[in-house]
């Protein structure tokens, strides 16, 4: 058991895509000398009885690596996908944050006192999705706090929504 892990393991290793690539050519240009080279000159190389014994093995392993690659990169796309829905979504939800009013409430009085931390209701839904959509950052999570229902803690602007509320100020100053 604890070998198939390990091989998962080296597999999901970025490192070994260079191994299974540098195994697959080997493979390749084994099985390619073999076929299209005359056999006076594999003569010549001793690799006659090379491949009578081992061809088996090196047309497995060619397309072991062969399917290996295949995953990898197919693996590799569909992460690549998934990383680029997920941060479409986090910049449309964004977005919608930007363009709620009790959102821009919040984010208005942070720039007001911006750069020094605002105290904001930890449970407070617009300050948790400011902060789990990154416009807003928990600058400590361990504080003296007196309510214990609805703590106060402190929150920084971040560089996102920052620039946002500069924009927004600057449009504002045009009209």
């Amino acid at each position: 058991m604890k070998t198939i892990d390990k091989i998962i393991d080296f597999l999901a290793n970025p490192l070994s895509i260079s191994v299974i690539v540098a195994s697959f050519l080997t493979c390749l240009v084994l099985l390619t000398m073999e076929f299209f080279s005359p056999s006076n000159f594999l003569g010549k190389l001793k690799l006659v009885s090379f491949f009578d014994k081992w061809n088996y093995i090196i047309v497995i392993a060619f397309f072991g690596s062969l399917f290996l690659l295949i995953v990898q990169y197919g693996s590799r796309r569909i992460k690549k996908r998934r990383d680029k829905e997920y941060s479409d979504y986090i910049i449309k939800q964004q977005n919608e944050l930007l363009e709620d009013k009790y959102a821009m409430e919040i984010l208005k009085y942070m720039y007001a006192n911006h750069p020094n931390a605002v105290m904001l209701p930890y449970h407070n839904q617009k300050v948790r999705l400011l902060q789990q959509f990154g416009l807003i950052g928990l600058v400590d999570n361990q504080i003296f706090v007196k309510d214990i229902n609805n703590p106060k803690l402190p929150y920084v602007l971040q560089p996102i929504a920052e620039k946002a509320m500069i924009a927004l100020s600057k449009e504002k100053t045009r009209q």
